[in-house]
C-alpha cells in the first residue's frame, strides 16, 4: 500500500490510466481506508503513516460518501456529516482545550439526539 509510483510497466499504465481521474485527496484517503480495513492501522495511525491531516480526511470521507449523502433530506446531510466529523475527530479529541471537549460532547449528542433549535445552535457558537 504506497503511493510510489516507481515501477512502471504496462500494467502500471492501465492503473494511471484508470486513476487518471482521481484526485491525490482521493487516492491517500482510499489508501488510508484499506490500511485501516487490512488491520493494519487505526484511523490515527493510517493518518499519520500516510501523512493525511484530519481535515483532509473528513473532506476525503465526504467525497467518498457523496452518493450516499446526496441521496437524504438536507438534515440527514447535516447528520452524516457531523458524525464523519466527530468518528475522525474522536481521538485527538481527548488533546482539546476544555471548551473544545464540551463542542466535541455536544456534536456526540447531536448526532444521536432531535435536531437542535436556534437558541441551543446559538449557544454552541457562542461557546468557542
Amino acid at each position: 500500500m504506497s503511493l510510489d509510483h516507481k515501477s512502471r510497466g504496462d500494467a502500471g499504465n492501465v492503473g494511471e490510466e484508470l486513476m487518471a481521474n482521481v484526485s491525490e485527496l482521493e487516492e491517500k484517503g482510499t489508501v488510508v481506508d484499506m490500511a485501516i480495513k487490512d488491520g493494519y492501522f487505526t484511523l490515527p495511525g493510517a493518518l499519520a503513516a500516510y501523512h493525511m491531516s484530519e481535515i483532509e480526511y473528513f473532506s476525503y470521507s465526504l467525497i467518498r460518501d457523496k452518493d450516499k449523502l446526496e441521496g437524504t433530506a438536507k438534515e440527514k446531510q447535516l447528520v452524516d456529516a457531523v458524525l464523519h466529523l466527530v468518528e475522525i475527530f474522536q481521538v485527538p479529541s481527548a488533546s482539546f482545550a476544555p471548551a473544545g471537549k464540551q463542542i466535541m460532547q455536544k456534536l456526540k449528542a447531536i448526532v444521536g439526539s432531535e435536531p437542535l433549535s436556534n437558541d441551543e445552535v446559538n449557544n454552541l457558537a457562542n461557546a468557542w
